[in-house]
């Protein structure tokens, strides 16, 4: 098979370099105190264990042969504060890819100053599903005492990477040095965090070094920007200065590269193309056109990670299934000779990593997208249940690089421009639900139920009620009923509506639940009264503590808003108390714009109860200033949820 674009890129760099002379390793000049002094002690320590200090060294260099080759070293100290913490730390794992090991050893300091040396003569291979390691144990590690070691091996050959640099305990000094032969320029970034940075060259060797002081463990927290939001360093080779003082990752480049490599085969697959185009009756630019080839593919076609790719992409098409790669292919070629605009969108999930678009780096493009600026709506070709609409949320709000086709005389290629994902507007995202509720007996409620989801609300539930067996519909659809109300129920009558993901009709409506419900939980006997636990209505809230200061900004997977309508029919020879309860209101703007917030009231009408709640939020991103007010507003659902009514005999 021939080469894509992109590996015959990376050769053609590979060739370049290796016309330069071999150097040796500088880790090797890294070792540590013979006699270590007596450790610190460790009472009144909140953490099991602590960095005393961790120096990173990633080193590129080239071998007699000219060839390039890419070494990790590590240095680091860890201090005991707790015997349990002995477990974790115990057994060191280096990756052994048949990669020569180049320098290891490791020492357990008691809090005596006894020392206990371990080797790499006592290291022994595993092998984890099909990934193998060299482990060793250190002996003699104990509370009080600290734990040392010095390894480096040689690793694989990439060019852009990230490098976590934030622990479940504190690290106090951290440093990480990228030493490179003088023509291999490299740049670097932390992210989430300030740093001390020097560049230099020495001895024909550049060397950029970052230095991080006191980065404590980043504790889970609700809403926050999870793994994007932990301290890590990026970093990438720049130039080459072999080849001149051109970028070798930029995004016009990169974009250039991506839209070829995707466009490899166009000419060997274009018969079996416009047969399958043929075939399937599409026809012209249009959402109807659009729509059927996505339900078409991810119908027909399966995703094996193991598939091998193909040239003629008509070889997937006839046997049913392909990798990822190919599949977007396939999507590609369609459009072009259907005629329909469109852009290559790759981007990364917002939870893991934040695209900086003033970054160029290939650490960012991991996700492939397609979009239709005219209709303003993304295909995810990677995901079977998802259809022609919004972006997968974990990429709104991110940048991405957006690679539309251009022609140059007889030439086509890629014009890159980097842009956020757009986060689609709140209206678009409503879970809306209307409850009547009727007294059958003094210890049991009827509640007619109903339920209507759009936007992602409905992509949680729709495509899986798609697919479902027919049997197991039943049981699916009773699960989202019990999600909200109390499981103690009965249910009846369950009608679910607008669930076929394939039909676009159904698809463009908000996915709907009906059900008669009975129940007797939210009903209890106080006397001659009755006590009615109306917000159990609303299902189970979110109750948030300030345990500790928060640390990260708030961050939701998408805009959203509940509107929630209950009636309840206040039976005859009842009266109702506590009503006054219902009205809350903590509504929070800047700007004259809308950031969050919780409002309820009611109406009583003779012996009708009416209920309208909203709780809205309308952005994905609130800074930590803003946090105190967003636990407010969710904290007032959580409140809502607890309020009963009293009902009492005339």
């Amino acid at each position: 098979m021939k080469q894509t674009p992109t590996v015959k890129f990376f050769l053609l760099f590979v060739f370049y370099v290796t016309t330069i002379k071999a150097q040796d390793i500088e880790f090797k000049k890294i070792n540590w105190e013979e006699k270590p002094p007596l450790p610190a002690s460790s009472e009144k320590n909140e953490y099991a264990g602590e960095v005393i200090f961790s120096h990173i060294t990633i080193e590129y260099k080239y071998n007699d042969k000219g060839e390039l080759n890419r070494y990790y070293g590590v240095h680091k100290k860890l201090k005991i504060n707790e015997e349990n913490f002995v477990e974790s730390v115990n057994r060191i794992f280096i990756p052994y890819n048949n990669k020569d090991i180049v320098v290891f050893k490791a020492r357990a300091i008691s809090k005596t100053g006894e020392v206990k040396e371990t080797g790499l003569n006592k290291m022994k291979e595993i092998d984890e599903e099909g990934v193998k390691y060299k482990i060793v144990a250190v002996e003699g590690l104990e509370k009080g005492g600290e734990m040392e070691y010095i390894y480096c091996y040689q690793t694989n050959l990439k060019y852009y990477l990230s490098e976590n640099l934030q622990y479940n305990i504190p690290a106090h000094l951290q440093t990480i040095e990228i030493i490179s032969p003088e023509n291999l320029i490299f740049k670097g970034k932390v992210i989430n965090s300030e740093s001390i940075f020097s560049d230099t060259l020495l001895e024909k060797k550049n060397r950029i070094k970052f230095e991080l002081h006191n980065i404590l463990p980043l504790d889970a927290e609700k809403y926050s920007p999870e793994e994007a939001g932990e301290v890590r360093l990026d970093y990438k080779l720049e130039y080459n200065t072999v080849q001149g003082n051109k970028k070798l990752f930029s995004w016009g480049e990169t974009g250039k590269k991506i839209f070829e490599a995707f466009h490899f085969g166009q000419e060997a697959s274009l018969k079996d193309i416009k047969k399958y185009i043929s075939k399937t009756g599409l026809k012209g630019n249009s959402i109807e056109t659009i729509f059927k080839l996505e339900s078409d593919l991810k119908t027909d076609i399966a995703i094996n990670a193991e598939a091998k790719p193909v040239e003629n992409v008509g070889e997937v098409l006839k046997n049913k299934f392909g990798n990822k790669d190919d599949l977007i292919r396939i999507y590609l070629f369609i459009l072009e000779e259907l005629e329909v605009k469109y852009e290559l969108v790759v981007t990364c999930n917002r939870f893991e990593k934040k695209f900086d678009p003033t970054f160029e780096t290939w650490d960012f493009l991991e996700e492939y997208l397609i979009y239709f600026p005219e209709l303003k709506k993304y295909i995810d070709p990677s995901n079977r249940f998802s259809r022609l609409d919004f972006a997968p949320f974990s990429n709104t709000g991110n940048h991405a690089l957006f690679i539309k086709p251009v022609t140059l005389g007889n030439l086509k290629s890629g014009a890159a421009n980097v842009k956020t994902i757009e986060v689609p507007s709140i209206e678009t995202q409503v879970n809306y639900s209307e409850y009547e509720l009727n007294l059958a007996t003094y210890d049991s409620l009827k509640i007619n139920y109903f339920q209507s989801m759009s936007g992602y609300y409905a992509d949680s539930y729709r495509p899986f009620y798609h697919f479902t067996d027919e049997n197991k519909k039943k049981e699916l659809a009773e699960s989202i009923v019990k999600g909200i109300l109390t499981n103690d129920i009965k249910i009846q009558n369950l009608i679910v509506k607008n669930f076929d993901i394939n039909n676009p009709n159904e698809f463009e409506k908000p996915f709907e639940v009906r059900a008669d419900v009975s129940t007797s939980s939210m009903l209890e006997n106080a006397g001659n009264a009755l006590l009615l636990k109306i917000g159990e209505v609303i299902g189970p809230q979110t109750q948030m503590y300030n345990e500790k200061e928060r640390i990260s900004p708030v961050e939701l997977a998408f805009p959203h808003e509940y509107q929630r309508k209950i009636i309840f029919k206040i039976p005859e020879g009842y009266k109702l108390k506590g009503e006054e309860d219902l009205k809350i209101n903590i509504d929070y703007n800047e700007g004259g714009k809308n950031l969050f917030g919780f409002i309820s009231d009611y109406i009583l009408e003779e012996n009708t109860l009416t209920i309208n709640v909203r709780e809205y939020y309308a952005q994905i991103f609130y800074p930590k200033g803003d946090y105190e007010n967003f636990q407010k507003v969710v904290n007032a659902a959580a409140d809502f949820n607890k309020i009963t009514l009293l009902l009492e005999k005339n």
